[in-house]
């Protein structure tokens, strides 16, 4: 049993200390002393201080089960995300398997990383970042869950491909104002096309649209990237948990939270498990 990470001991004056400063636990000088030996640890002849520690919130919790996600898509947005996700532990399987020149190069995003695709290349971020991290470029390896990155929404034989193979993912959909994220868990929570069902109700074309932004490459402003991948990135995590994450539209570096209900057209399921359908908010 460790104390929290960034839970100071601070001394107040005299014989005075506490633990904290948000919330802070006051200890005597026995106890301060105890911990100021232990380097953190909570000594464990100290039952009474690690109860109070424990019922205070300034014990670590128990270090969770390594996961593995994939990220799909390395432009701003998604080596944001793919940073985010090495700072936090997970095993990353990376794919894009682009080639940057000037006219596809975003500034700033894939500096001076040598030649090779940007999977390669960002792989060689990620290891620099946090040595020690697992990645690899293998898109067939199971993952716990996914960030696809793509322009408008996600191309038709990707969504597929995580739909049917139900696997809990984050859209992020860059367009010229911003970037949007849903965190999707397949047949729990609305998906891309229910999404996508609702904009062609608002727009006919919507469809037709889309298949023209394809092939396009994502380019968000740097503050929408670096919001959104930290944001995908816990959104990914937590679908790995087995939790269900907020929607959120990011423009000019402000998340504002996104509800999205399933669309009983859609079939992917949402919609059957809650009568009127599920939807997500903040």
């Amino acid at each position: 049993m460790r104390l929290l990470p960034g839970a100071a001991l601070l001394w107040r004056g005299g014989d005075r200390h506490q633990v904290g400063l948000a919330r802070a636990l006051p200890l005597d000088s026995d106890d301060a002393r105890a911990l100021a030996r232990s380097g953190g640890a909570v000594p464990r002849d100290r039952p009474r201080l690690a109860a109070r520690l424990s019922r205070a919130g300034l014990v670590a919790p128990e270090p969770l089960a390594p996961v593995r996600v994939r990220v799909s898509g390395l432009s701003a947005s998604g080596v944001a995300a793919a940073e985010a996700l090495a700072r936090a532990g997970a095993s990353l399987t990376l794919v894009d398997p682009a080639v940057d020149d000037a006219g596809t190069a975003e500034p700033g995003v894939l500096p001076a990383l040598g030649r090779g695709t940007r999977a390669e290349r960002a792989s060689r971020l990620v290891r620099e970042l946090r040595p020690g991290v697992r990645v690899d470029l293998d898109r067939s390896r199971a993952v716990d869950s996914e960030v696809a990155v793509a322009v408008g929404s996600l191309p038709p034989v990707d969504l597929h491909r995580l739909m049917v193979a139900d696997v809990p993912h984050v859209a992020v959909l860059v367009d010229e104002r911003g970037v949007t994220l849903l965190p999707v868990t397949p047949g729990i929570t609305a998906c891309v096309r229910c999404r996508d069902i609702v904009r062609t109700r608002l727009d006919p074309v919507w469809p037709l649209l889309l298949r023209q932004c394809e092939p396009l490459a994502p380019r968000a402003d740097p503050r929408d990237a670096a919001v959104a991948g930290g944001l995908a990135a816990a959104a990914a995590l937590t679908l790995a948990r087995g939790g269900l994450p907020p929607g959120w539209r990011v423009e000019a570096g402000r998340p504002s939270p996104l509800s999205l209900a399933a669309e009983p057209a859609c079939g992917c399921g949402a919609a059957e498990r809650e009568p009127d359908g599920y939807a997500r908010s903040a």
